[in-house]
């Protein structure tokens, strides 16, 4: 999800872009996925329509980030790395 060159899939970008961010036990493919669309709109990053693997689960709520700020977390995380599994 955050690689260190900062083109993952959370990147926001004028197109907005579906982002999975987890399945159930059961798997995506029988209940579905917890995903999110991913926007940049101007100088606010925006996550919204979220989709949920379970029918009567409550949705997050639609949240806004500053734009820049957004965009250096992205960068700081990818590039530390402490929390990567694969290295």
């Amino acid at each position: 999800m955050l690689p260190a060159d900062g083109l993952g899939p959370l990147r926001a970008t004028g197109e907005p872009e579906r982002v999975e961010l987890g399945e159930p036990e059961c798997t995506g493919g029988c209940c579905g996925f917890l995903s999110v669309l991913v926007q940049r709109c101007g100088g606010v990053v925006q996550w919204s329509d979220w989709e949920m693997p379970y029918i009567g689960t409550t949705r997050p709520p639609e949240f806004h980030f500053d734009a820049d700020a957004y965009d250096a977390e992205l960068a700081r995380a990818g590039a530390d790395g402490w929390w990567r599994t694969d290295a």
